[in-house]
């Protein structure tokens, strides 16, 4: 009981919570002015699990984008814009051919376009093994792209009251486990 008594003083005194504060502030500044690329700070097996799991996503964010296509409010967008160049292809036409074109048949064959091929269109190239593919090369290439160049380049300025905040939260949350009862309770059996 005294040892117990003596290990709960020591991890509530405050003499340690400002040493921890001080240990993480430091390590959290040289970790965000390193000019360590930040893959140096994950394992080849870190990396490539994360991208394995980057590259999983290619067919949720396919299908996605398949039903960003095919919804009324792109196509009408879409439909806009084509009319549009239509519209100033007719205007341009001289009057001669303009006798045997109609505008109202190639707005029309516009919306056929737009409403009934275009997302089968789309989702066939989404679905398709071309776009996995470089969909899956570009993933690959951004994490490469990130983990050369070092942590400041990746993150960017931090504002210097984020940056206290972080270190606060990351000091507070290592006090809060060094003056749990699961860990005094590992203490005093090590001890």
């Amino acid at each position: 009981s005294f040892l117990a008594e003596r290990i709960k003083t020591a991890l509530e005194s405050s003499e340690l919570e400002k040493t921890i504060h001080d240990f993480v502030g430091r390590r959290i500044d040289d970790l965000a002015n390193t000019d360590t690329p930040l893959g140096a700070m994950f394992t080849t097996d870190a990396v490539a699990l994360l991208k394995e799991k980057a590259n999983e996503q290619i067919s949720p964010i396919a299908h996605h984008l398949t039903e960003i296509a095919a919804a009324e409010r792109t196509r009408n967008q879409i439909g806009g814009l084509i009319k549009k160049e239509v519209h100033e292809y007719y205007e341009n036409l001289p009057f001669f051919k303009k006798i045997f074109v109609s505008r109202d048949n190639l707005l029309n064959e516009v919306d056929a376009l737009v409403n009934e091929s275009l997302p089968r269109r789309i989702e066939e190239t989404l679905k398709g093994d071309f776009f996995a593919e470089e969909a899956g090369s570009f993933i690959n290439s951004t994490i490469d792209s990130a983990l050369a160049r070092p942590l400041p380049d990746v993150i960017g300025k931090i504002n210097p009251e984020q940056l206290d905040r972080l270190k606060h939260q990351v000091s507070s949350s290592l006090v809060r486990l060094l003056r749990g009862s699961e860990m005094q309770r590992s203490i005093l059996e090590y001890v």
